[in-house]
């Protein structure tokens, strides 16, 4: 069995790399980096320019095969699949606006992405009539940065709970599995000392009388 430093070590570092890197992640560039960002945004008054669809490459798998290893009780299966392509569509509007400082931005606003029919795009970019002012939101550290919504920063911060909660659950757990451990191992070798020192002594009895 390995010993205590060792095995300190492995869940220190199994907990690091399953629990405490996904928090750090969800919170830094997750949650904190939306939330920044919605802290550096302008409200803006967005004149709908033009509408755009780009079609692009989306994979998929396909061609799969089934091979099954071993008896009928006893089956290990593997499926493998070659990955092949479709063509998806992103859709855009291009979007006008100014700073209070009157300077004049346009730039992209992504609306959809990797939608399977050119058609369902079109559609949900008429959603948006040219020549038509929406509410949009650009950051006044990089004004080109332009959105029509603001993140909703909660949804990481609820993950980073979740990771949270489940590392401390799973550090716990270990501290007091170590701790019950730790008993029996002492009641063990307390009972066999026990059981040691009570047989030398009725050998020695045994012996005295022999």
């Amino acid at each position: 069995m390995l010993s205590f430093k060792y095995r300190s070590l492995i869940v220190i570092l199994s907990i690091g790399i399953c629990f405490l890197m996904p928090c750090l992640l969800l919170y830094y560039l997750g949650y904190e980096a939306r939330l920044e960002w919605n802290n550096n945004a302008l409200v803006a008054n967005c004149n709908v320019t033009d509408h755009k669809i780009i079609d692009k490459q989306c994979p998929y798998s396909c061609n799969c095969i089934r091979t099954c290893t071993g008896s009928s009780n006893n089956q290990h299966c593997t499926t493998t699949c070659q990955t092949c392509y479709y063509t998806c569509f992103d859709g855009y509007i291009e979007v006008q606006y100014n700073d209070p400082y009157d300077n004049i931005y346009k730039n992209l606003v992504e609306i959809c992405d990797s939608y399977r029919y050119y058609i369902d795009v079109y559609n949900k970019l008429n959603d948006y009539p040219l020549n038509n002012n929406i509410k949009c939101f650009y950051n006044h550290n990089n004004p080109n940065e332009v959105k029509i919504d603001l993140y909703n920063p909660v949804v990481y911060f609820v993950f980073f709970i979740i990771f949270a909660v489940l590392g401390t659950i799973v550090l716990i757990a270990w501290i007091i599995f170590e701790i019950i451990n730790s008993n029996i191992k002492n009641h063990l070798e307390n009972l066999i000392n026990n059981l040691k020192f009570t047989f030398e002594n009725k050998k020695n009895s045994f012996t005295y009388f022999s």
